[in-house]
């Protein structure tokens, strides 16, 4: 029922711990119950495999209402709580895309080193970066002083404009 879009008692990452309890419940019990248990699956035509498998469906109904809403923290609830590792990598994936378009939208420093101290680990991290550092510099060509350009240098020792930064 909670894992059913057509309830109102849709609850998806309920239905998710129902699950993996349930899978953590059935590992503990002992090998006669599981027979019992397999042998009832059987009997009505499920899948022995049918608590992976409904797993599986959970975390595929949970990535895809979170990628509907796309909002980071959608992303960042989803990867907290469904620790099913194909899932949250995709999740990962998608959340720092979000936020990488994010910042390219904003076109800011500051939302650029957010993004980098947020996702450090991110592809990308290094795009982000030389967009960061571009940036800066031009804000330091803007101010065209002694000053701007050795914040600059400071800063950001490893851009590629330092060398220009301090001929100027």
């Amino acid at each position: 029922i909670k894992c059913d879009r057509n309830t109102e008692y849709y609850a998806i990452y309920s239905a998710y711990d129902f699950a993996k309890k349930s899978k953590s419940s059935y590992e503990l019990i002992t090998q006669e119950d599981k027979d019992k248990i397999d042998k009832t699956i059987l009997k009505n035509n499920y899948d022995p495999d049918f608590l992976n498998q409904t797993i599986t469906e959970i975390c595929k109904k949970a990535l895809e209402d979170v990628k509907v809403k796309n909002k980071i923290d959608d992303y960042e609830k989803f990867i907290r709580i469904i620790d099913e590792s194909e899932f949250n990598t995709l999740a990962i994936k998608l959340r720092n895309t979000l936020a990488f378009d994010i910042a390219e939208e904003e076109n800011t420093v500051a939302s650029f080193q957010n993004f980098i101290d947020s996702y450090p680990k991110a592809v990308e991290t290094s795009k982000a970066i030389e967009l960061r550092d571009g940036l800066a510099f031009n804000l330091a060509k803007l101010a065209n002083t002694v000053a701007s350009f050795q914040n600059f240098i400071d800063t950001y020792p490893s851009a590629v404009d330092v060398r220009e930064a301090k001929e100027l």
